[in-house]
């Protein structure tokens, strides 16, 4: 009895704790709103965010564009910023390349990303006449200011010889600029150039030390592969099942099903992990929960509702 109470106060603490959280940030939102709504371009703009993220105000894209537009009239780039890219990439009902273009231009310098952004329409939206030359010219200044997506195109650029001269050495200082920046998507994507080896040396144990790298920054796509990589022993790479195992879960606990699915798979093999149907059982319900409908076959295969 004395373990349910205790068990109780927790659950109750714990519940208070979220309900806190939610009440601040509605009552942040408020406050942001008010002075949104006495005209502050700046408050507009994060009104705005609060809509799209759902932050202390139930989502809805279509008032967060309203609240953009307002911040953006009166000349806040961050907002066309955001203006642009809600209609350069979200749902085909929004998507509207002219009017992204056009807000690019007006966000041009309020951050290093806002160059890669106009630099992009430049080159790659049909929408908006090539102009290779100015597309080089903002994508060279995006990364001189440090924007690793810059440096990761220029890395592309230069390896493949379309667009600019064809040179290796360029394209890999670049390609290791952006492996080095903030962003562990672009160390990822670096990482498997080098593990590629097409548009650099190969190079699988500097592939590996990448990944890692990106791994530590939690970004999901590296654990995944990573663990791929270890069980199969890829391109190079030895075999390490108990990293591959150590990095499957770390991705199934961030709620990736392919990686609760492997785990299912060597639960009920015994590979790389003590065999176990009761387990296996587990993150067969977890995977099918987070999507999976491969794990139907598993799950009817090896009758797994036994255990």
């Amino acid at each position: 009895m004395l373990k349910l109470f205790l068990c109780g106060i927790v659950f109750l603490g714990l519940n208070l704790a979220v309900v806190s959280i939610a009440q601040e940030a509605e009552l942040g939102f408020q406050e942001v709103l008010t002075t949104a709504e006495a005209g502050d371009a700046e408050a507009q703009f994060e009104v705005g965010l609060c809509y799209q993220r759902g932050k202390g105000v139930e989502k809805d894209g279509d008032v967060a564009i309203e609240w953009y537009k307002k911040s953006a009239e009166q000349g806040y780039k961050e907002a066309y910023l955001q203006l642009g890219r809600i209609h350069a990439r979200d749902r085909p009902a929004r998507t509207n390349q002219l009017y992204a273009f056009e807000c690019f231009q007006k966000a041009l310098g309020v951050n290093p990303r806002s160059y890669f952004r106009l630099a992009y329409c430049y080159q790659y939206y049909e929408e908006v006449p090539r102009d290779s030359d100015k597309a080089l010219e903002l994508f060279l200044k995006a990364a001189e200011l440090g924007d690793p997506a810059a440096d990761y195109m220029l890395g592309d650029w230069y390896s493949s010889g379309t667009v600019v001269l064809l040179c290796r050495k360029t394209a890999k200082t670049y390609y290791d600029k952006a492996a080095a920046g903030d962003l562990p998507k672009y160390t990822y994507h670096v990482a498997t150039v080098y593990l590629n080896g097409s548009r650099v040396l190969k190079n699988p144990i500097h592939a590996v030390e990448l990944y890692e790298r990106a791994v530590e920054k939690g970004y999901k796509p590296a654990i995944v592969r990573l663990a791929e990589i270890y069980r199969n022993g890829e391109r190079g790479v030895s075999p390490n099942m108990k990293r591959a195992v150590e990095l499957f879960t770390i991705a199934a606990e961030k709620n990736d099903a392919d990686s609760q699915l492997v785990l299912c798979e060597l639960s009920i093999k015994g590979e790389g992990v003590e065999k176990d149907l009761k387990v296996a059982k587990l993150w067969a319900e977890k995977a099918f929960d987070n999507g999976s409908n491969d794990v139907r076959e598993i799950w009817d295969k090896h009758q797994l509702w036994k255990y």
